[in-house]
């Protein structure tokens, strides 16, 4: 559910927001949340099973 709010304020800074010296920022804070979130969650359950895998 995170890593889906990251992804919609990612889309909805770059379409809504002018283009001031802010909108970059905004992205990249949006950006690290995202893969901040990512990681935490959904990452662990994709590169858990992968080193399972490899043994």
């Amino acid at each position: 559910m995170l890593t889906t709010t990251f992804h919609l304020l990612i889309g909805l800074t770059a379409l809504l927001m002018p283009g001031i010296t802010l909108k970059p920022y905004a992205i990249l804070l949006f950006v690290v949340g995202f893969v901040f979130s990512m990681q935490g969650t959904i990452g662990l359950l994709v590169w858990w099973p992968l080193a399972e895998m490899s043994r």
